[in-house]
């Protein structure tokens, strides 16, 4: 058994992620692949904590290289340390100390922001890498030029860079203090007594729960030859109207907060008009983009990584228990 503390709160795993039954079900008679060392990129994010942390449980520390900037939070920095992989310092941005890292033969993983990945990918050409990993968005498929563009962009050049690559797509995550959104949304529904909702509110969104996330990356590295050339969508097991999602998360709280619809052409022009502000908190395309359908086809992470994730309800419940543990909300 495992504790784990760092930036989780206090959880006990036991096995590790490459032997989670999600994993364990997508070997089936299949046989894990182990490269002779794997350099990871964004391995001091919440999501990167966990994915090298599952990775150490199929793969020797010592075969494993997590690249982080002098800026990195030095608290998951440490923990990468404990788990006995080599970290060293540099910038993704800078193609220059990737390439004075990276070994040829090693398999590249980027966890990084796909606003980074034209020059990382420029740093593995340059090198001669045979296999890459990208976790990139499901942001990709907004409608929002402005919002999607420079994922497209980012997946384009991996698929003509000719290194044969995985790309794999979260939606929204949440799970731990670290989230950028479900958190904040938390908390103002606990101690607001409104809440406002722009438009309907009717529209879907798809939220992945951070374990569920690693987990699936986890599974998809271990397994280079089945997912080689292929994309995923690693999104949560249901699609549910934005409205759902705040009535779920208010039950669990047991909080009393109203919800106040906004109209949607209103909203639009608050925004537009408060843009202008500066400091102004929303842009109008943020309202336009929270107006779309947010769900998305998982299945083929589904059928290649036997992928399994919980259902909204009992991630936000957890989600929940561990901010009240640490005092949050």
């Amino acid at each position: 058994m495992i504790t784990l503390t760092a930036q989780y709160g206090t959880k006990t795993v036991d096995g590790g992620l490459s032997l989670s039954p999600q994993a364990t079900s997508a070997q089936g008679n299949k046989r894990m692949t182990i490269m002779e060392s794997y350099f990871i990129a964004g391995g001091t994010s919440e999501l990167g904590n966990r994915v090298v942390y599952g990775l150490t449980k199929g793969i020797a520390p010592d075969k494993i290289t997590c690249m982080v900037r002098t800026t990195s939070n030095p608290t998951a920095v440490s923990y990468l340390q404990t788990l006995g992989i080599k970290v060293v310092t540099g910038d993704v941005t800078e193609p220059g100390d990737i390439q004075q890292h990276l070994d040829i033969h090693a398999t590249y993983i980027d966890m990084t922001h796909p606003k980074y990945y034209n020059k990382s990918i420029d740093a593995i050409i340059a090198i001669g890498v045979k296999r890459a990993f990208f976790v990139t968005t499901t942001g990709i498929f907004s409608k929002y030029r402005s919002a999607s563009e420079i994922y497209k962009f980012g997946e384009r050049r991996i698929k003509a860079s000719g290194v044969p690559y995985t790309i794999l797509r979260p939606s929204m995550i949440y799970g731990t203090d670290r989230d950028r959104n479900m958190t904040k949304l938390l908390r103002i529904l606990s101690h607001w007594p409104v809440f406002p909702v722009f438009g309907s509110g009717e529209w879907l969104m798809q939220p992945v729960y951070v374990q569920d996330l690693a987990e699936g990356v986890v599974t998809a590295v271990l397994n280079p030859t089945t997912t080689e050339n292929k994309e995923y969508n690693l999104c949560g097991p249901e699609a549910l109207t934005y409205l759902e999602l705040l009535h779920i998360a208010r039950e669990e709280l047991g909080s009393r907060v109203r919800f106040v619809h906004i109209p949607h052409k209103l909203a639009t022009v608050i925004t537009a008009i408060g843009e202008k502000i500066p400091g102004f908190p929303i842009k109008k395309e943020q309202v336009q983009r929270l107006l779309e359908d947010k769900c998305f086809d998982i299945s083929a992470a589904q059928k290649d990584l036997g992928y399994s994730a919980r259902v909204y309800r009992d991630g936000i419940c957890e989600e929940i228990s561990y901010l009240r543990k640490k005092g949050i909300i």
